[in-house]
């Protein structure tokens, strides 16, 4: 998913801000902001997803009475 991020899109965005004459510096700037944002959601993503499969990696003492 990354390699995706930096080969499509941070690609194109920096050229569509670089076209509108905004400076470089700002725009690094937004491209940090949006690869936190992807790691962000990632993160968040997987930490729901354990806590919601806790019960199933774990054993009960109770399962099987």
């Amino acid at each position: 998913m990354l390699l995706a991020v930096g080969l499509v899109s941070l690609p194109g965005m920096m050229t569509g801000q670089i076209l509108s004459g905004v400076s470089p510096m700002i725009e690094v700037r937004y491209q940090i902001m949006v690869i936190c944002m992807i790691f962000g959601s990632s993160d968040i993503s997987e930490a729901v997803f354990l806590h919601s499969a806790k019960d199933s990696f774990t054993e009960t003492k109770n399962r099987f009475e």
